[in-house]
């Protein structure tokens, strides 16, 4: 029988107007994030990016994660990406503020995951987009599944 959700909130601080996701880092050398598929999301197998709002939006991003130790998928998710995470477990870039206690650096926030390898990340924006030029798509507030990866599956844009 699998543990119940557990549920937390970030806010973080849009330095580089990005809200990024850190997992293993040296499962692939020289990787970086391909932002190929669309302009403000970008992939690598141990991270993910997302554009965040312009300045004059907003200079923060809460997002509320939700870690389940099995698998589900969310129907309305915008992105689904599979990263590699090790005993580490995952980073959250530029976060300043949670709601739950944990290791927490300068301006990043880690949790340590009840497993390791393949993790599969799922967002979806329940309040929305903001939409700029050439109808790019940015979330208001991300809601970021994390659950183990059944596979590794490639990673989706639904923008």
């Amino acid at each position: 029988m699998s543990e119940p959700a557990r549920t937390f909130d970030v806010v973080v601080e849009l330095f580089s107007y990005v809200f990024m996701v850190i997992g293993n880092l040296h499962i692939e050398e020289d990787a970086e994030l391909d932002f190929s598929r669309y302009p403000t999301v970008g992939f690598c197998p141990g991270s993910i990016c997302i554009g965040g709002p312009s300045p004059e939006d907003s200079e923060t991003i809460k997002a509320t994660f939700t870690i389940a130790d099995s698998y589900s998928e969310w129907d309305d998710a915008f992105v689904t990406h599979t990263i590699h995470v090790d005993e580490e477990g995952i980073t959250i870039v530029d976060a300043v503020e949670t709601s739950i206690d944990g290791p927490q650096d300068h301006v990043d926030y880690s949790y340590r995951l009840p497993w390791t390898g393949w993790t599969t990340l799922q967002f979806r924006a329940p309040d929305g987009f903001y939409t700029y030029e050439e109808n790019l798509k940015t979330p208001r507030s991300p809601e970021v599944l994390v659950t183990p990866a059944p596979d590794h599956k490639p990673s989706v844009v639904k923008l």
